[in-house]
């Protein structure tokens, strides 16, 4: 014990020094680590040693440096799973990398996230209980934030119903022009009538009985183009109330596709509640709607034609990664028509689909569906993967890939039913 102590103090002072001076340097830790193994291998300390003076380490550095330093964790790997260290280490080194994560950012930190991930799945075997989902839980805690109230378009009304009014008044003007121009013309007329009966009374009362009846046609004549500007506006309303009421249904469709689109994601992230009636019925409409949608709106595969079959690297692979889903209902419309992710959907459905009819052991007896239900999730797996073939690019080989993916994943189900049995020969 007291050379145990001896070891941690020496390394962490040596540390501080160096981290003083900025020149910490890898391949002097490591050879330390390496000395405290063999001196455990020899029984001098207590096998837990050396990964105590790496939590030590760990716990001095600055995330940035943990990330180099991670390295020599990973080096010695077989040393970890040997079996003098095994029994006596793994607690410690779950200790350390759980901390690691726990100080790590999953969205800034993804590559050395994924790092620490990898490991641990390389260290532990696949029957170590702590690291398997034993029980089938969910992970309920993965909520999709979304816009539940449909926005306000009293501004958008106003702006419809007065475009087609300004576009009506160079009409009206037009009208009125042409009603005045035979006003003049009437007007005209009626002067030089009067000056060629001056002189007889007979003609003055005839061109007084003329001017009355004149006058009664121009009442006439001026009432009309009233009437007909009336009729113009009314008609013209009408026409505004009716595009109006078509842009508003049309919004109400677009917004209720919206909400049953993300409300899915709540049945994606717990497939329990499908077991209950109110909720299965919900979720049948709404994946008919989706599924109806997807299949209207074709994607076009001459876009995609000149796109490789398969991703050479990683890093091109990274572009496409979302880690979180955007759900602004101005994007929908373009998320729909993305094929990578209507892919992401299509694949959530499969992957519900498959574990509402399989057989798992921590399902409770009322977990059960009955053969319409059945039927209905074997019709839409066929429409699903019918999508999944016609979405470009390679949409058969990528539905293939889904099939054996689909596939392997029920001989998981079928390893955990039966308790995890250690795969160690």
């Amino acid at each position: 014990m007291v050379l145990d102590q001896c070891l941690r103090e020496y390394q962490a002072r040596e540390l501080i020094l160096a981290a003083g001076r900025d020149k910490v340097e890898v391949d002097v830790i490591q050879k330390y680590i390496r000395f405290a193994i063999q001196i455990a291998q020899k029984e001098l300390c207590t096998l837990s040693t050396p990964i105590q003076i790496l939590a030590d380490v760990f716990d001095l550095l600055p995330l940035a440096k943990c990330e180099t330093f991670f390295k020599i964790v990973e080096k010695e790997v077989a040393t970890w799973k040997s079996s003098t260290f095994y029994s006596a280490i793994k607690n410690n080194l779950l200790r350390i990398c759980n901390d690691l994560l726990r100080r790590l950012s999953r969205t800034q930190n993804t590559v050395f996230c994924g790092r620490i991930l990898l490991f641990l799945a390389k260290f532990f075997p696949f029957s170590e209980r702590s690291g398997l989902n034993v029980i089938s839980e969910f992970n309920i805690d993965n909520y999709t934030a979304y816009t539940k109230e449909r926005p306000a378009v009293t501004e958008s009304k106003s702006e419809t119903s007065a475009t087609p009014a300004t576009e009506a008044e160079p009409e009206k003007e037009k009208e009125i022009e042409v009603i005045e121009e035979k006003k003049k013309g009437e007007d005209g007329s009626e002067k030089k009538g009067a000056a060629a009966v001056e002189d007889s009374a007979k003609e003055k009362k005839s061109e007084t009985t003329e001017k009355g009846g004149s006058t009664a046609e121009k009442k006439d004549e001026e009432s009309e183009p009233m009437e007909i500007e009336l009729i113009v506006e009314e008609k013209e309303k009408m026409e505004v109330e009716k595009k109006d009421d078509e842009k508003e249904s049309k919004a109400e469709k677009e917004f209720k596709l919206y909400c049953n689109f993300w409300q899915l994601q709540d049945y994606f992230r717990d497939p329990t509640q499908c077991y209950d009636k109110k909720h299965w019925e919900l979720f049948c409409g709404i994946t008919s709607e989706i599924i109806s949608t997807f299949t209207k709106k074709k994607l076009d595969s001459r876009a995609s034609k000149k796109e490789p079959v398969m991703k050479e690297t990683a890093d091109e692979f990274i572009e496409e990664y979302f880690p979180k889903y955007l759900t602004n209902q101005n994007l929908l419309s373009l998320q729909i028509n993305d094929s990578n992710f209507r892919r992401y959907v299509l694949m959530q459905y499969l992957i519900i689909f498959q574990y509402l009819q399989t057989s798992i052991k921590f399902k409770t007896d009322a977990q059960v569906l009955s053969t319409d239900q059945g039927k209905w999730i074997d019709d839409q797996r066929k429409k699903t993967f019918r999508l999944l073939d016609e979405t470009p690019p390679n949409g058969k080989a990528f539905s293939s890939s889904a099939k054996a993916i689909l596939k392997r994943e029920l001989i998981w189900i079928r390893w955990k039913n039966e308790g995890c049995p250690s795969m160690v020969i």
